[in-house]
């Protein structure tokens, strides 16, 4: 959530290469991670309605009220969110596109469960089948202009994550690491050295992937690297008040989501009066981050 704030604080090109390949997928991974694999259909869509589309609902329709009063936009345009892609002061449209995802790979993996019974084949294909939805999610934006309600072609074209997540989930004590430091350090630089050697642009709002195989090994390395450091930091600043923050940051996605483009234009309007916003702008994307995310404790509290 804090890289989402920095892309959208201005962050330069220096940044965005380092973060674009993983920082979305990540979503998708943790969603697979926390799936909840509940036998009865309903239930699985009144807990989603209640824990995720009520929420989109509701702050979507404060980012409306906001942006008819303050961007004089139509009431029409605005309320398109519940259906389609948002514009600039409407955040929610990946908190959509999760939504969607969690939909598919719910029925993928009820398909699944009815037809095989050994639970490694059941892994297998699970991840087989939500890497060809990935691939057809890909083509279908490639080769169609039509976009999809609820971002329909993005939440397939990361399934993938999701069954990674839910597999990491299933088979967490073989992936237990001893000398996490190390292994985060080893990832890292092989991340970093992928994204320097092999440049690859990926853009999920935009639909732009480039090559999809590497987006794929990026976004998987660059997600083993975030899970380890994080394991890090909960090992050396355990109660430490910016990993507390780091976890309330992460446990209040939504209103992060809703509200980071409202603070981050409130925040840059003060820094340029003061004149800060002319400094190098790796700085000042740095500086408009910090401040947003801290200001965004109030709502989120």
């Amino acid at each position: 959530m804090l890289m989402i704030v920095l892309a959208h604080s201005g962050a330069p090109e220096g940044y965005a290469w380092l973060y674009n390949p993983f920082f979305l997928s990540a979503f998708f991974f943790v969603s697979g991670y926390t799936f909840r694999p509940m036998q009865n259909a309903k239930e699985f869509v009144i807990h989603k309605l209640k824990g995720q589309v009520y929420p989109f609902a509701v702050l979507g329709i404060i980012n409306a009220v906001m942006a008819v009063l303050v961007e004089h936009d139509s009431w029409i345009d605005r309320l398109q969110f519940l259906i389609s892609r948002n514009r600039i002061w409407d955040d929610m449209w990946f908190i959509a596109c999760l939504v969607s995802s969690e939909f598919v790979f719910y029925l993928l993996f009820r398909i699944i469960e009815k037809y095989l019974k050994e639970k490694k084949a059941k892994l297998i294909v699970l991840l087989i089948m939500s890497l060809a939805i990935s691939y057809m999610g890909i083509l279908y934006i490639r080769n169609v202009q039509v976009k999809l309600p609820w971002q329909f072609e993005h939440a397939c074209s990361n399934a993938v994550f999701i069954a990674l997540g839910y597999l990491m989930k299933q088979k967490k004590d073989e992936f237990i690491i001893e000398d996490k430091t190390k292994w985060w350090i080893i990832i890292s630089i092989i991340y970093v050295a992928s994204v320097l050697v092999f440049p690859n642009h990926v853009s999920i709002h935009a639909g732009e992937y480039d090559n999809w195989a590497l987006y794929l090994l990026d976004a998987i390395v660059g997600i083993a690297s975030l899970i380890l450091f994080s394991q890090v930091i909960e090992k050396y600043l355990k109660n430490n008040l910016m990993t507390r923050f780091v976890v309330f940051v992460g446990a209040n996605t939504l209103v992060y989501y809703a509200f980071q483009s409202k603070a981050i234009k409130v925040v840059k309007i003060f820094l340029t009066k003061i004149g800060m916003m002319y400094v190098s702008p790796y700085i000042t994307s740095l500086i408009v981050a910090m401040i947003t995310a801290i200001i965004l404790i109030i709502p989120a509290y």
